[in-house]
C-alpha cells in the first residue's frame, strides 16, 4: 500500500514537472524549499501506512456479520430509485450531443450550489432523498462493499446489490459533470486490493479481476466524454497532454508558486470548519460563504484551486503548525493500528479514512468542507453501532444455541 502511494505522488511530481517546462511563464516562483517541505510533510504522512504493511500479519476480528448485512440491504433499497434515474440521466446525456452542455453543469453547480434543485433536475423526491443518504454514508458503502468481498459465506448476489448505492454515487457525480469522484474512486479500488488481498477467497479474485476491468473500463470511457466536453468548453485550443495532465501536477506547483507566500491564513476555516464549530467558534459551514469571505484579495492565494492536503492545512496554519499537526496526526494513527489483538471494523475504517487523505492528498483534502466531515463523523459512530451490535448479537446467538442443545 505505502509503495502504491508512493508511485501515485511519483506520476504527480513528474507531471508538475512536465506541465511545469509547458507553461513555465505562468510559474515564475517555482523554488526548491516549499517542495521540500511538502514532501517531507508526506513522507511523515506515510509512516503508519509503511507500519500497517509490515503489521499486515495480523488476522481480521471474527465478527458475527448479519446485523450490518440487514443495515446495508437498507442502503441498497433506498439506492435502486436515484440509481435507476441517474443511471438513465448518464446514459442519455453521455451517448448524444447533449455531452456538449456538461460543462455549463458544472459551472453551475460551482457558482449555485452542489445541491441546488435548479442544477438536479434529473431525481425525483424519493431519489433525491435516496441520492443524500448514498451521499453521507458513501465511505461506509465503499468500504463495506470491499469488506464482505472477504466474507467467503456471502454470496456474489448480494455482493453486486451491495455495488448499487455505490454506482448510484458515481453516476450522480457523472451527472453533475464532475470527474474527480470517479477517478479518485479508480484509485480507490487498487487500494483496496492491496488492503484485503490476503483475506478475500482465492476463487473471488478471478471474479473481481474480470468485473474490476469491465467495470473501470466504463468509467474511464465516461470519463473521456467528460472531460473532451469541458476541454470544448473552456480550453478549445489546449494540448491533450497539458489539458489532461494540469490537474495531476497542478496541486504541487500551486502549492509552490502561491500557497508558500500565503498573505492571511484562513484560521481553520479552510478544513477545520466542523472542528470549529463542534466547539463553538465561530466559521463557515457554506463552502460558497467561505470562499466569498476568504478570498484571494485577503489572503493572496486562489480559495478555489487545488493545493494537496499539505497546503489546506497550511491555508489554515502556515507552515509551522501544519507540521507539527502532521506529525501528530502521524503518531496517533501509527499507535492506533499497533494495539495488540485483531484489527476491528472499526480500525480498519479509520486506518482506509487515513490512508485516503494520502491517496488523494496529492490533489486536496478529501476531508476538507464542512459536509464531508460532519458525513466521516455519523460514519463513525453508525460503525461503532454495527460492531457493538454485532458483539452483542453473536453473544445472544451462542446463548440461545447452547439453550436448544
Amino acid at each position: 500500500m505505502s509503495k502504491y502511494i508512493v508511485a501515485i505522488w511519483i506520476v504527480s511530481s513528474i507531471y508538475a514537472l512536465i506541465v511545469h517546462v509547458l507553461i513555465s511563464g505562468n510559474y515564475s516562483k517555482i523554488s526548491f524549499l516549499p517542495y521540500i517541505y511538502l514532501h517531507i510533510c508526506f513522507l511523515v504522512s506515510l509512516y503508519p501506512v509503511i507500519k500497517f504493511d509490515y503489521l499486515k500479519k495480523k488476522k481480521l476480528e471474527n465478527i458475527y456479520i448479519k446485523p450490518y448485512q440487514i443495515l446495508l440491504y437498507g442502503f441498497i433499497l433506498v439506492s435502486i430509485i436515484p440509481f435507476i434515474e441517474n443511471l438513465m440521466y448518464v446514459l442519455q446525456t453521455y451517448s448524444s450531443s447533449n455531452a456538449a452542455g456538461l460543462a455549463d453543469v458544472y459551472s453551475d453547480k460551482m457558482e449555485i450550489g452542489f445541491d441546488s434543485q435548479k442544477v438536479i433536475t434529473w431525481l425525483s423526491p424519493l431519489g433525491r432523498l435516496g441520492n443524500s443518504i448514498d451521499g453521507v454514508f458513501i465511505d461506509f458503502l465503499i468500504f463495506s462493499l470491499f469488506f464482505f468481498l472477504t466474507i467467503r459465506s456471502v454470496s456474489n448476489i448480494f455482493l453486486f446489490a451491495l455495488a448499487i448505492p455505490v454506482a448510484n454515487h458515481i453516476l450522480y457525480q457523472f451527472a453533475m459533470a464532475g470527474r474527480g469522484v470517479a477517478a479518485f474512486f479508480i484509485l480507490l479500488c487498487v487500494f483496496f486490493y492491496f488492503y484485503f488481498q490476503r483475506f478475500i477467497p482465492k476463487e473471488r479474485v478471478s471474479y473481481i479481476i474480470k468485473l474490476g476491468t469491465v467495470f473501470v473500463g466504463g468509467l474511464i470511457i465516461a470519463l473521456s466524454v467528460l472531460s473532451y466536453a469541458r476541454k470544448e468548453e473552456t480550453n478549445a485550443g489546449a494540448d491533450d497532454l497539458l489539458f489532461f495532465g494540469y490537474y495531476l501536477g497542478k496541486g504541487h506547483l500551486d502549492f509552490n508558486e502561491d500557497l508558500w507566500y500565503i498573505k492571511k491564513t484562513t484560521e481553520g476555516d479552510n478544513s477545520f470548519s466542523y472542528v470549529k464549530a463542534f466547539i463553538g467558534l465561530d466559521t463557515f459551514k457554506d463552502f460558497l460563504e467561505r470562499r466569498k469571505y476568504w478570498n484571494q484579495r485577503k489572503t493572496g492565494v486562489d480559495p478555489v484551486l487545488f493545493y494537496t492536503y499539505v497546503g489546506d492545512w497550511f491555508m489554515d496554519f502556515g507552515g509551522g503548525i501544519t507540521f507539527i499537526l502532521i506529525c501528530i496526526a502521524s503518531y496517533c494513527m501509527t499507535t492506533y493500528i499497533r494495539r495488540k489483538g485483531s484489527y476491528n471494523l472499526l480500525q480498519l475504517f479509520m486506518f482506509f479514512v487515513y490512508a485516503k487523505v494520502l491517496l488523494q492528498g496529492w490533489s486536496i483534502n478529501c476531508f476538507k468542507l464542512y459536509g464531508g466531515m460532519a458525513n466521516l463523523m455519523i460514519e463513525l459512530i453508525l460503525l461503532y453501532i454495527v460492531m457493538k451490535v454485532c458483539k452483542i448479537s453473536d453473544k445472544n446467538n451462542r446463548k440461545f444455541n447452547i439453550f436448544q442443545k
